[in-house]
């Protein structure tokens, strides 16, 4: 599993976790990923919502599905993103959205559980 970007700030907002994340230029995930023009890959959203989700709702990481799920903006190195997550717990859902000042990057919702007790 490969690590999770710099954290450089951790709120809470009513139910809502931000995070406000740092796109190291360093993040394995911009290696090879495209060579002389590093994007990072769609999926290390995902496993980031998934991981950050879980950490902080007591979610289970295997993931039952993905709904509406849209990557609209490329994520650069050197960026400064804003993950926010929310849970609906009667749905089982982690609702996730990246932003930054050039807008939305992505969202959507991961079906993910509780952990068992």
């Amino acid at each position: 599993m490969l690590p999770l970007p710099p954290v450089l700030e951790r709120r809470l907002d009513g139910d809502a976790l931000i995070l406000t994340l740092d796109m190291v230029p360093e993040l394995a995930h911009f290696q090879g990923h495209f060579p002389g023009n590093p994007i990072l890959p769609g999926v290390a959203q995902l496993d980031w919502a998934a991981r950050f989700g879980a950490a902080h709702f007591g979610l289970s990481l295997a993931c039952k599905r993905l709904e509406g799920v849209k990557f609209q903006a490329l994520v650069l190195p050197g960026q400064v993103l804003t993950l926010t997550l929310c849970y609906d717990a009667a749905k089982g859902r982690l609702h996730f959205h990246f932003a930054s000042p050039r807008g939305v990057h992505s969202s959507g919702k991961l079906a993910l559980a509780r952990e068992a007790a």
